[in-house]
């Protein structure tokens, strides 16, 4: 209700709004990074899986082609049909081949900004961001406790104030409640 609140000093209150401003920050980063190396939703998804879910075990492996990988097979099949000794089959396999190098370097590309950039970033935010938000909960929660404790030592000190009634000894709840706050 009409409680006082115990207010951090300005030094905290700025790391405080880093903090979330940092967590913050990175998640779009990382959200970000993800959608660049793999802009399809579906194959973000799949790749997700993949990633996260131990397949290799029960025997699936991921060999899900990019799209130009998918585009330099088709091409080399066309090449195939049109003749390797026509000039346009031949150019048809040697670009589809292109493209084929080209897709395996996408993966590698993905793998790699995979691994340098986006999981640094979220074990940052699984380890130390997550132990900064922990530790603020239970200074919060000491914040909380400090107030309650001060709430009773002022309502303590204004019962002191009072006419002593029958059966309640003022003096022996003030002592309780300054014992409390000291703890």
């Amino acid at each position: 209700g009409k409680s006082e609140r115990t207010e951090f000093d300005s030094h905290f209150q700025m790391l405080e709004g880093k903090t979330e401003n940092t967590k913050s920050l990175t998640e779009r980063i990382i959200n970000n990074s993800t959608a660049v190396l793999v802009p399809n939703p579906a194959a973000r998804a799949e790749s997700l899986f993949f990633d996260n879910v131990p397949v290799d075990k029960i025997g699936l492996k991921n060999e899900r082609l990019t799209n130009l990988e998918y585009l330099g097979k088709d091409m080399i099949e066309a090449g195939n049909e049109f003749g390797t000794g026509t000039p346009y089959g031949a150019a048809l396999i040697r670009v589809g081949q292109t493209e084929q190098k080209l897709g395996v370097i996408e993966k590698e590309y993905i793998r790699t900004g995979n691994e340098g950039m986006i999981a640094p970033l979220q074990r940052f935010l699984d380890g130390e961001m997550k132990n900064l938000i922990r530790e603020r909960k239970v200074l919060e929660n000491k914040r909380l406790d400090l107030d309650a404790c001060k709430n009773k030592v002022r309502k303590a000190r204004s019962l002191m104030m009072q006419p002593q009634t029958e059966g309640v000894d003022h003096r022996a709840a003030l002592d309780q409640a300054e014992n409390e706050l000291r703890l």
